[in-house]
C-alpha cells in the first residue's frame, strides 16, 4: 500500500483525494465522449462522475471541508507524473490524443488501483472503523471497474494491425 494510515481522518484524506480526481476525470472524458459525439459513452462516464462526487460529498458531510496535500492528490492522479509546471501541457496533449477505448482503460486502471487501495487498507488497518469504510468504498470501486469492463467490451478495437497491411510475410514493392 505504501502509506500508514491510523485515524478515520486520515482515511478520509487519501479517500477524498482520490474521490475528487475521478470527479475531475470523469467530467473531462464526458466532456470528451460528447464533443466526439459518442454519447453512449458520455453516459457511462457521467454516471461515474456522479457516483464520485456523491463519496466526496459524504466525506465532505462527515468531515466539513477537508484540504487534500498536494503530495497526497499527487499520489492517486490518474494522467499526469512529473514536475507540476510540465503536467498542464502533458494533460491537454494527452486529452487532445486519447481515443475511447484508451479512456476506459484509463479509468478502469484507476478504479482498479482505488479497490487495491481500499481492500488492502480492509485488511491492515487497526481501526475497525476504518476497516469499514474501506470494505464499503473498496466495493463501490469494484462495481464502477465492473461498469469500465462492460464499456470496454462493448467499445471497439480501434488497434490498425499494421503488420496485416504491410506484414513482414510480404514481398518488396
Amino acid at each position: 500500500m505504501g502509506v500508514t494510515i491510523t485515524t478515520l481522518a486520515q482515511f478520509y484524506v487519501h479517500a477524498l483525494a482520490i474521490e475528487r480526481e475521478a470527479v475531475a476525470r470523469y467530467d473531462e472524458f464526458t466532456r470528451y465522449a460528447e464533443d466526439h459525439d459518442r454519447d453512449e459513452l458520455a453516459d457511462v462516464f457521467r454516471s461515474l462522475c456522479r457516483l464520485e462526487r456523491d463519496h466526496v460529498r459524504l466525506i465532505e458531510k462527515r468531515f466539513g471541508p477537508i484540504e487534500v496535500p498536494p503530495l497526497i492528490a499527487a499520489r492517486y492522479r490518474w494522467l499526469e507524473a512529473g514536475p507540476t509546471e510540465s503536467q498542464a501541457a502533458a494533460h491537454e496533449w494527452i486529452l487532445r490524443l486519447i481515443e475511447p477505448r484508451e479512456a476506459l482503460k484509463v479509468a478502469l486502471e484507476a478504479e482498479r488501483r482505488a479497490q487495491i487501495f481500499y481492500e488492502q487498507l480492509a485488511e491492515e488497518a487497526s481501526d475497525a472503523e476504518v476497516r469499514r469504510f474501506a470494505r464499503e468504498f473498496a466495493e463501490e470501486e469494484a462495481e464502477h471497474a465492473a461498469r469500465l469492463e462492460r464499456a470496454l467490451a462493448a467499445e471497439g478495437d480501434s488497434h490498425v494491425d499494421w503488420e496485416r497491411y504491410f506484414g513482414a510475410d510480404s514481398e518488396g514493392g
